[in-house]
């Protein structure tokens, strides 16, 4: 490669040479220069790359106009991952007035893409209802987009959702594979996540009085959540409100001898009114 490249993608390349230090000394400022060269001619990565140098102000003077400007730039020759940074900044109103409508523009120009940062964005507008109507069941669909990539973070928030059945049908075996994928990345949220619901593995109150998670009268109880409740509105309704109660009534109660003792009878009529329906533990 030459010392004084003028082909944009070669200018390009050398900057990133010198951002990390491949071949020739580390140099932040001669990193920029040479993105800078490439932008100039419409490399549209080179634009992306100016744009974050201006942004956070590495090897140029600050400048997060700038940033804007080149950011967008890249944005309109399709670069995903500009789109994704112009569709944060119109949702926050950095540097532009706030507007979710043009916020939700360039996620959707960067999901449509296959950028998995850009899907899992616009699977949490749709979560939470920002720029867009709330609907749980598109941002499934985008969270399993970027899922099937191995982001992390999609993993995460999908495997949630499998686990108590938020826009998708309850699938405990589907949301804990979901949540190691993200945790083996080193994601804390799938871990935390996982440590808790491994104390109790989803039959919090039933593991609490029974003591084990494997015993036959768990297990019963769970070919009942899943082969009846989890195929009805109603019991679909009524796991979300025990998977979101249980844990902290098992927190407060579970050490307590009389709140064993008292359940323990009821559960064990339950289990034995399942068994004779056909239900097993096996």
């Amino acid at each position: 490669m030459s010392e004084n490249p003028t082909n944009a993608q070669e200018q390009y390349e050398l900057g990133k040479k010198y951002r990390d230090g491949e071949g020739v000394p580390k140099d932040e400022e001669k990193a920029a220069y040479w993105y800078s060269k490439a932008a100039e001619q419409g490399h549209a990565n080179a634009q992306c790359s100016i744009a974050h140098c201006y942004r956070f102000g590495i090897g140029v003077v600050q400048d997060a106009v700038k940033g804007l400007y080149w950011y967008t730039q890249a944005a309109e020759q399709g670069y995903p991952g500009a789109q994704c940074r112009l569709g944060s900044d119109y949702m926050d109103g950095f540097c532009v007035t706030k507007d979710e409508a043009k916020g939700l523009y360039w996620y959707n120009k960067a999901a449509e893409q296959g950028d998995a940062s850009g899907q899992v964005e616009l699977g949490r507008r749709y979560e939470d209802g920002k720029g867009v109507p709330k609907d749980k069941y598109k941002a499934n669909y985008w969270y399993a987009k970027a899922a099937e990539q191995g982001d992390s973070e999609a993993q995460f928030l999908l495997g949630c959702n499998y686990i108590v059945g938020r826009g998708v049908s309850m699938d405990y075996d589907e949301g804990k594979r979901l949540l190691n994928l993200s945790a083996n990345q080193g994601n804390v949220f799938a871990q935390n996540f996982l440590r808790e619901l491994n104390k109790f593995k989803g039959c919090y109150i039933a593991t609490c009085i029974y003591g084990s998670y494997d015993c036959p009268e768990v297990w019963t109880l769970r070919r009942y959540r899943d082969s009846k409740l989890s195929v009805s509105w109603f019991g679909r309704r009524f796991i979300q409100i025990y998977y979101a109660t249980s844990p902290k009534i098992v927190e407060l109660l579970g050490d307590k001898m009389w709140f064993n003792k008292l359940l323990k009878p009821v559960l064990d009529k339950f289990v034995w009114k399942l068994k004779k329906g056909g239900i097993g533990n096996a």
